[in-house]
């Protein structure tokens, strides 16, 4: 959540478009979530998006629909992104929305706000219909030409009575400018009020903690790689697991004009809301293609 709301500030200021989105992820679970979403944006910054969803676990389906109406650009003298709307799934309808804010004051220093409110993408939760509203404050302060740390600080609550105080930080250090190569340290900590929910993963409290190693260089005048990958410990009341995640994505650079387009894939270990922890592998697919009208 925080690390789209840094995104806000770089994006591009597009013109009358349509986005079109395609999300995958396949878990060790055997739980499976896919996401198609297609996008009307106008000249104004208003929108229209409607998503399909589909979710899988072995002789259990289910489908759902959402309609979200939005708005993308300068708001209250920063940048935001903000969606409002309903979804169906399994018979059950959600209010879901989302609203990223971000401001810079200064040179250095970047606020923002999060909201969120979605479903709980788990085999059990989905038929309990267990929702998560998030509310989060972000930031980012540059010490110097090599040296940033972005945060997060927020709390979620689970429609199934249970509110989960969190907190995120990433220290990095730009190693090498003309690769984009950094060295970072991550943190995620978290508390459940009413821990052990059947539907989700719900330690009474994670703590993690990764180093690594990221990069991002122009392989064209229309291509960009980026590259990620980190180890860490994680730390619950169950027991304490080595972590590991890695990424890889190609994207249009920042502030193209015309057509602007992304792919990301990652793979991890880490146990999230929906999740088991022993054993556990995740393995996303994100593409998304934004086209002017």
């Amino acid at each position: 959540m925080w690390v789209a709301a840094a995104a806000l500030l770089a994006a591009p200021a597009l013109a009358q478009n349509v986005k079109v989105e395609f999300a995958a992820s396949d878990d060790s679970d055997e739980f499976r979530e896919r996401a198609w979403a297609l996008g009307y944006v106008s000249r104004g910054g208003w929108g229209l998006r409607a998503r399909h969803l589909d979710f899988r676990a072995p002789g259990w389906q289910r489908l759902g629909q959402a309609v979200e109406v939005g708005y993308e650009g300068a708001l209250a003298g920063g940048q935001g992104l903000a969606r409002l709307g309903a979804a169906s799934v399994a018979g059950r309808e959600h209010a879901v929305g989302l609203l990223e804010w971000q401001r810079a004051l200064g040179a250095d220093l970047t606020l923002g706000v999060s909201v969120e409110r979605d479903l709980v993408a788990s085999e059990r939760a989905i038929d309990a219909g267990v929702v998560h509203t998030a509310l989060a404050v972000t930031g980012d302060y540059q010490f110097n030409e090599r040296f940033n740390v972005g945060w997060m600080a927020g709390s979620t609550h689970f429609s199934n009575d249970n509110d989960r105080p969190i907190a995120r930080t990433r220290w990095n250090c730009l190693l090498h400018e003309p690769w984009g190569l950094n060295a970072y340290l991550k943190t995620r900590n978290y508390r459940n009020s009413n821990p052990g929910r059947p539907e989700y993963y719900s330690p009474s409290r994670l703590d993690e903690a990764s180093v690594g190693i990221s990069a991002r260089t122009r392989l064209s005048a229309s291509v960009v790689l980026s590259l990620s990958g980190d180890v860490g410990r994680q730390s619950t009341t169950d027991a304490r697991e080595r972590i590991w995640s890695s990424a890889l994505a190609l994207s249009s650079p920042p502030r193209a004009t015309g057509l602007v387009w992304s792919a990301r894939w990652s793979v991890s270990n880490t146990a999230t809301n929906a999740t088991s922890a022993g054993g556990y592998r995740y393995t996303a697919l994100q593409l998304q293609v934004t086209a002017p009208l």
